[in-house]
C-alpha cells in the first residue's frame, strides 16, 4: 500500500470534551507501567521476529537524534543557507547542471507549467483510480489516491467537491462488499487485511466534508459494526497487529541494509498497522483492545530512535536509499493526514533530517513517484518553490520530466519503483503503477490550504506530543 496512510485504533469511553486530555492522561500512565523490554516478554504465535534465524535485527543502543531546533524555520529559500551535508555533491554532476540552468526566481507551482502539471496529475489519477477495474481490483488503495489528491486541490473547490464526492460513491460501493461478508461473521483476519479502517477513516472525514448523505451514513454503521465483531475475534492488540508491541518495539537493525529490509518490511507494516489503529481510534462508536492507544505514542517514540543511516552510508546503496525513503515520506503522509495537516520539525527531527540529506541522491533516482513523495513531506512543512530551493529544485526537475512525456505523468518512462515492485503480480499492474505516479504527482504540485487536524489527527498529534514528552523525560 501507498502510503499510508492512516489509523484505525481502541476507544475509551469519556465525554466528548473530555476524550482527548483523558486518553493523552491514560496514555501517559499505562506508558509508565510498561517496558520496552523484549527479553520478558513471550512471543505471539505467528510472530516473525520470535524466530531464532532473524539475525539482522539486534537489540542495539538507539543513536542521538539531531535536534529539532536546527534551523530558525523548516524553509530554507537560498542555496548558500543549505547545510554543507544538503548541498549537491561534486559528483552529481547532471544535477549540478540542472542547478546552473534554473532561474531560482521562478516559482513553479504558480507557473502556468505548474498548474497544468498539477491539473494534468489530479485528471490521471481520477481517470485511473476510478475505472471499474481499478475499483474492483485495489479498491481501498484507489480511494486513498483519490481522497489525498483532492486533499491538496484546495484551490479549485469545485473540482476538489466533485472527487469528494465521486470518492464517497466509492467507498459506499466497497462498503457492501464487507456487509455481505459479515453474514459470515466478521474475521480478524479481514478486518487486518481487508481494507475496513481505510473505508471508516475516509467515511468519517467525507461525512464532515459533504452534505448529509444516508446511505453513507448506513454504510459507516455496517463497516463499523463490522470491525467490533472482527476486533472481538482478534481477542488482543497482538493478534490485531500481527506482532507483540513491546518486542517488536525493542529491537533495532544494524546496518543500513538492514534498515532498508526492515523499512520495506516488518517496519512498514507496523506503519500500516498504526495508520490503521489511529483510524478507528477516531471513531467513538469501536471498542478496541486495551493498549491500541498507548502502542500509537509508542511507535513514534520507537521510529524517535530508529537507526536511519545518514545520508553518507547510503552513497553507494541506492536500493536501500529507495526502500528507506519511501518509509520516512509514507511515515509523513501518515503523520500529516496524506498532507491535510502541516509538520514542524519537532515531531519527527529524523524525518526532517533524511529528507534534507538525501534530497538530492533522490533526485537522481528519476523515479517520478518517490520524488513527489518527498516533495509532498516538504510542502507539509509549508515549504514550496517560492520559499525553498529544494522544493523548487525538485518541482523543475519533474516539469522536465512532464515535458519529455508529452505532459503526461502516465506515459513516464521511470525504472519500477520501490513502493510499487512490492506489489508485483497483482492484477492491472502497469495501471496501477501509472496511478502511483500520477499520485504522488498530485500531491507535490498541489497548492493546499492546511487544515485543523479533526479527531485522526488529533490522535495522531497526541501520539507525537506523547513520544515527544517521553524523549526529553
Amino acid at each position: 500500500m501507498y502510503c499510508i496512510p492512516f489509523l484505525r485504533c481502541p476507544i475509551v469511553a469519556f465525554p466528548s470534551s473530555m476524550w482527548l486530555p483523558a486518553t493523552f492522561l491514560i496514555l501517559i500512565v499505562a506508558y509508565a507501567t510498561s517496558t520496552l523490554d523484549s527479553s520478558n516478554t513471550r512471543c505471539h504465535v505467528g510472530n516473525d521476529f520470535c524466530q531464532d534465524d532473524v539475525t539482522s535485527l539486534l537489540q542495539v543502543a538507539p543513536r542521538e537524534q539531531i535536534p529539532a531546533n536546527m534551523h530558525v524555520g523548516p524553509c530554507i529559500a537560498r542555496v548558500e543557507d543549505l547545510p554543507s551535508s544538503w548541498k549537491l555533491s561534486v559528483g552529481e554532476q547532471a544535477l549540478a547542471a540542472m542547478e546552473a540552468r534554473i532561474n531560482r526566481s521562478d516559482n513553479a507551482q504558480q507557473s502556468f507549467a505548474g498548474t497544468a502539471a498539477a491539473r494534468t496529475a489530479f485528471a490521471e489519477v481520477l481517470d485511473i483510480a476510478l475505472s471499474p477495474g481499478m475499483i474492483r481490483e485495489h479498491g481501498e488503495e484507489a480511494l486513498d489516491a483519490v481522497m489525498s489528491c483532492a486533499s491538496t486541490w484546495t484551490d479549485a473547490p469545485d473540482q476538489q467537491e466533485r472527487a469528494l464526492g465521486r470518492a464517497r460513491d466509492v467507498l459506499v460501493e466497497l462498503g457492501l462488499q464487507f456487509s455481505q461478508l459479515q453474514k459470515h461473521g466478521a474475521t480478524c483476519e479481514e478486518l487486518k487485511h481487508g481494507g475496513v479502517p481505510t473505508l471508516i477513516r475516509h467515511g468519517n472525514y467525507l461525512r464532515t466534508r459533504l452534505p448529509y448523505n444516508a446511505t453513507l451514513d448506513g454504510t459507516l454503521h455496517l463497516l463499523v459494526d463490522f470491525a467490533n465483531e472482527a476486533v472481538v475475534d482478534c481477542e488482543d492488540l497482538a493478534t490485531l497487529l500481527g506482532f507483540e508491541p513491546s518486542r517488536r518495539l525493542a529491537m533495532f537493525p544494524k546496518t543500513a541494509p538492514a534498515v532498508a529490509e526492515d523499512a520495506g518490511g516488518s517496519l512498514y507494516g507496523a506503519l500500516i498497522a498504526a495508520g490503521d489503529i489511529a483510524g478507528m481510534l477516531s471513531d467513538e462508536n469501536i471498542k478496541l483492545p486495551a493498549g491500541a492507544l498507548q502502542f500509537l505514542g509508542d511507535f513514534w517514540n520507537y521510529l524517535s530512535k530508529y537507526p536511519f543511516p545518514n545520508a553518507t552510508e547510503l552513497v553507494d546503496q541506492p536500493s536501500s536509499l529507495i526502500s528507506i525513503g519511501h518509509f520516512v515520506a509514507d511515515a509523513a503522509s501518515y503523520a500529516s493526514g496524506s498532507g491535510r495537516y502541516t509538520l514542524e520539525m519537532k515531531y519527527a527531527p529524523w524525518m526532517y533530517r533524511f529528507v534534507r540529506e538525501n534530497f538530492y541522491a533522490i533526485l537522481q533516482t528519476g523515479q517520478v513517484d518517490f520524488i513527489g513523495k518527498l516533495l509532498r513531506t516538504l510542502q507539509d512543512y509549508k515549504c514550496n518553490s517560492a520559499n525553498d530551493v529544494q522544493v523548487h529544485d525538485g518541482l523543475n526537475f519533474l516539469l522536465k520530466r512532464f515535458d519529455v512525456a508529452n505532459h503526461s505523468w502516465v506515459k513516464q518512462a521511470d525504472s519500477t519503483d520501490a513502493s510499487v515492485d512490492r506489489q508485483s503480480g497483482v492484477e492491472n499492474y502497469k495501471a496501477f503503477r501509472q496511478m502511483h505516479q500520477a499520485w504522488a504527482v498530485c500531491g507535490a504540485f498541489g497548492q493546499r490550504e492546511f487544515e485543523e487536524p479533526e479527531t485522526y489527527g488529533s490522535v495522531v498529534r497526541q501520539a507525537m506530543a506523547f513520544a515527544d514528552f517521553e524523549s526529553q523525560a
